[in-house]
């Protein structure tokens, strides 16, 4: 994700916030079985307030990134969903017919990295077998008992540095890294 920021003209530009979320998800996705939990859980508590819920939208308006990141899992999409949803992303906030005039992104920048990103969205998918989060307490909200997680996904700063490295040793340090994790 940091070498798509790279191709943005301004950090401070009023579309920016919205794009990184929109990149998160296209990569990542909540399970739906924590999602519908703590959803279920924070109707309860809203409903314990004698808040109106109408919809899972006022629902999803009460909750916090905090409570979504304690309670719930993510996952990654897979290497087409991934890729065709990036690409869509970059096409709408790349057009020349869009509504975005004060241009987010530098559309030379932006093709340079998609070009090289794109043989990487296989490295970012999640490995199969390998659970990458942990239980470590719950917690009751509204009534209901949640599981609080702990990821392993992020927990090491090759992730970000692995530029310099051989591919083969930060897979290979990534692997341990999980392996220990894992174990503790």
């Amino acid at each position: 994700m940091r070498h798509f920021v790279s191709a943005v003209n301004t950090e401070t530009h009023q579309l920016f916030p919205t794009s990184v979320r929109k990149l998160s998800a296209c990569i990542f996705v909540w399970d739906a079985s924590d999602l519908e939990q703590l959803k279920a859980a924070k109707r309860n508590e809203l409903d314990a307030q004698h808040v109106d819920l109408q919809d899972d939208q006022v629902v999803m308006l009460h909750k916090m990134r905090r409570e979504l990141e304690r309670h719930c899992r993510r996952t990654t999409r897979g290497v087409d969903v991934t890729t065709r949803l990036i690409q869509e992303l970059i096409d709408a906030l790349d057009s020349p017919a869009g509504c975005d005039t004060l241009q987010l992104l530098d559309h030379d920048k932006i093709q340079e990295v998609w070009a090289v990103q794109q043989r990487h969205i296989g490295c970012i998918q999640d490995i199969p077998g390998y659970p990458l989060y942990r239980e470590v307490e719950t917690t009751m909200k509204g009534g209901i008992q949640l599981k609080v997680f702990r990821c392993a996904r992020g927990s090491t700063s090759l992730e970000s540095s692995s530029g310099p490295l051989c591919p083969w040793l930060v897979d290979f340090l990534l692997t341990i890294s999980l392996i220990c994790f894992l174990q503790s």
